[in-house]
Formats: C-alpha cells, sequence, structure tokens
C-alpha cells in the first residue's frame, strides 16, 4: 500500500493553469523587389509565471521531483525573404 502512496499523491496534486502573456513586436523592410528583411522581439513567458513542466517519483529517496518550464524568454529574430 505504501508503494502506490506516491501515485495518489500525484492524482491529488492540483496544478495552476498556464497563464502565460506573450508579446511580438515586428520592423519589416524591402531591401529590393526581391528581397525583404525584418527585426522580431518575441517576449515569451513576460510575467515570469513558473509553470510545471513534469512530476517524477525518487523511490530511493522518497520525494517528487518537479521541473518546471522556461521563466521569462526574451527571443530575437533576424529574418532575411528572398
Amino acid at each position: 500500500m505504501k508503494n502506490y502512496l506516491w501515485l495518489i499523491l500525484l492524482f491529488l496534486t492540483q496544478f495552476s493553469f498556464a497563464q502565460n502573456k506573450d508579446n511580438r513586436q515586428n520592423i519589416r523592410g524591402v531591401v529590393s523587389d526581391k528581397l525583404s528583411q525584418s527585426f522580431s522581439l518575441d517576449l515569451q513567458n513576460i510575467t515570469n509565471n513558473k509553470n510545471v513542466f513534469s512530476q517524477s517519483y525518487d523511490d530511493r529517496r522518497r520525494v517528487v521531483n518537479t521541473t518546471y518550464q522556461l521563466g521569462f524568454f526574451p527571443n530575437f529574430i533576424y529574418k532575411i525573404q528572398f
């Protein structure tokens, strides 16, 4: 019965919903008729909310290990289209 206690614990754990706010800004420019470029700044999870990604149980130490998703992540993008 003790071996299944961790399983019951995992099912009873309630997680908050993923509430990430994202924002993307673009700047586009046309270099020629066949070439254009764009710069983007994509700010992902600007509220720095740490959402649960996964959980695993360590039977040796008898603890639940929690892995969280990435927090605030700025993404700089430079794109050339031809």
